[in-house]
C-alpha cells in the first residue's frame, strides 16, 4: 500500500468518523429522522408490564408483534393505538399520546395492566344452606348439613367453625341487619350464651347489628347499645344510623354525629350540624368519616360538607384509599387526599353490586343480569368486559387482589378464576 492510498484511507476514516458520530449522539439521546416532515425529532418511550408475561403488543394495527412485557423506545411523537392480545384472555386497547423525550406507561396508576379471562374458569363449588358475606368482604359464612364453615375469600381457604348446634343464640329478625368482620372469634363468642339480654319485645325491634368479635353494637329502635353477651348497655338514644370499626363506634343522634369508645367508655360529639333524615348510613374509612342522608353523601370535614346528591351506596376501598359511591347509573370515586371525586362509570342500564377493585384497577359489577367489569383507566376511552352470567337474585364478591369471585346462588356458592 502506496502512501497515497494509506492518507486516502485515513482521510475517509475521518470523514466517516465526523458524519456518524453526531448522528450516533443524537440516536442515543432520542432522536430521529422524521421522513415525513425531513427533520431531527426528539422521541419517546413506551412501557407496557402486564399479567400474565408473553403478551401480544401491537401499535396502530401494525402486524408486527412486540412481547410484553415491553419498553419500546424512539417513538416518534404521536397517538398510537395499542391492543394487547393473548389466547384465552380479554383484549385490551388503548389509545396513548407518545410526547417526546418522556416515558408514556401503559397502565395508570400502577406497575401492570391486567388481563382478565375471557371465560372465567371454575374453580370451586360449594353446597349452602345459609350465606353471609362480611362487611369488608374478606369472608364468607355459610352452613351445610349441620355444620358452620368459613371460606377466606382472598385465599380461598376453607375452614369449619363448628356444628351448628353449638350455637344456641336465636338469631335477630329478618328485617335487621347485620354487620360483621372476623368470623372465628363471633362464632366462639356466640357459643357463651342462649339468649340476649332482652326482651321479646326488645328483640323484635332490633334494627341493626354490628360486631366484630371484640365488641357489638346494637340499634334496638332508637336505641344504641354495647351488647357482651350478658348485659346490654345503653350508649345514646335518638340514633339513626352507625358504624362500628376497632374499639370504637362512629353515629348520628339527631342532629349530632358522635363517637364512642369501648375501650374508655365515653362519648365525644364531632360535628352538630348533622343532616336530618330518616334512612341513614355511616362510613368510616381511614381517617374520614362520610354519611348518605336520604341519598345525599356527606363528608365530615370541619363541618358536614355534601358531597353528591342521588347516592345509594357508597363503600370505602382501604387499598385505594377511596370512597366508592354512586347509583344505579354512576359511580364516582373520591380522594380525600385531594378533596375531589372522578367519574369511574356513566351507564344507561341499570347497574347494582358495585365493587372496586384497585390493585388491578378495574370496577366490577352487575348489570344486565352479568358480571361486568369496567377499568379505571379512562384515558382516551375506557376497557369494559361482560364476564359472567349471574342467576337471578344472586349475589357476588371479589377477592381483594381480583384473581377469584365467588358467586352465592340456589344453594349453592361457586369460585371462579378471574385471570
Amino acid at each position: 500500500m502506496n502512501l497515497k492510498t494509506r492518507f486516502s484511507l485515513i482521510g475517509g476514516g475521518i470523514v466517516i468518523f465526523l458524519i456518524l458520530t453526531p448522528i450516533l449522539v443524537l440516536y442515543a439521546r432520542g432522536f430521529k429522522y422524521d421522513f415525513e416532515t425531513r427533520s431531527l425529532i426528539k422521541t419517546g418511550t413506551l412501557v407496557v408490564r402486564t399479567e400474565p408475561a408473553d403478551v401480544r403488543l401491537f401499535l396502530n394495527d401494525d402486524s408486527k408483534a412486540y412481547q410484553a412485557p415491553a419498553t419500546i423506545r424512539f417513538l416518534l411523537p404521536a397517538d398510537y393505538n395499542l391492543k394487547l392480545e393473548k389466547d384465552g384472555y380479554q383484549t385490551w386497547t388503548k389509545r396513548l399520546t407518545i410526547h417526546s423525550q418522556f416515558v408514556t406507561w401503559g397502565s395508570l396508576e400502577r406497575d401492570k395492566i391486567f388481563l382478565l379471562y375471557r371465560e372465567p374458569k371454575l374453580n370451586s363449588s360449594w353446597k349452602v344452606e345459609a350465606v353471609s358475606v362480611s362487611r369488608d368482604n374478606s369472608e364468607i359464612t355459610f352452613q351445610n348439613d349441620g355444620t358452620d364453615y368459613k371460606i377466606a375469600i382472598n385465599s380461598g381457604e376453607l375452614d369449619t367453625l363448628g356444628q351448628a348446634t353449638a350455637i344456641q343464640l336465636p338469631k335477630p329478625p329478618a328485617t335487621a341487619k347485620v354487620f360483621w368482620t372476623n368470623a372465628n372469634q363471633i362464632w366462639q363468642l356466640l357459643q357463651t350464651t342462649d339468649a340476649w339480654p332482652l326482651s321479646a319485645t326488645e328483640f323484635s325491634q332490633i334494627k341493626e347489628v354490628h360486631t366484630n368479635g371484640n365488641h357489638t353494637a346494637v340499634l334496638i329502635g332508637n336505641g344504641l347499645y354495647s351488647f357482651d353477651i350478658t348485659s346490654m348497655l345503653l350508649i345514646d338514644e335518638n340514633v339513626s344510623g352507625l358504624t362500628l370499626s376497632g374499639d370504637d363506634v362512629w353515629y348520628a343522634a339527631e342532629t349530632e354525629l358522635k363517637h364512642y369508645s369501648f375501650s374508655t367508655g365515653k362519648t365525644d360529639t364531632l360535628a352538630s350540624d348533622f343532616p336530618a333524615g330518616v334512612d341513614v348510613e355511616i362510613i368510616r374509612g381511614g381517617s374520614q368519616i362520610y354519611a348518605i342522608v336520604d341519598k345525599q353523601l356527606y363528608q365530615l370535614k370541619d363541618r358536614m360538607e355534601k358531597l353528591y346528591n342521588s347516592v345509594t351506596f357508597a363503600r370505602w376501598e382501604e387499598n385505594g384509599q377511596r370512597l366508592v359511591y354512586g347509583n344505579s347509573n354512576e359511580v364516582y370515586l373520591h380522594d380525600p387526599l385531594a378533596n375531589s371525586s372522578v367519574l369511574a362509570l356513566r351507564s344507561l342500564t341499570p347497574i347494582a353490586q358495585v365493587q372496586l377493585n384497585w390493585p388491578t384497577g378495574y370496577l366490577f359489577y352487575e348489570s344486565e343480569n352479568k358480571i361486568q367489569a369496567a377499568e379505571l383507566d379512562t384515558r382516551n376511552g375506557q376497557n369494559q368486559f361482560s364476564l359472567l352470567k349471574l342467576p337471578a337474585g344472586a349475589i357476588f364478591v371479589v377477592s381483594a387482589d381480583g384473581s377469584k369471585v365467588y358467586i352465592m346462588a340456589a344453594g349453592a356458592i361457586t369460585q371462579y378464576l378471574l385471570r
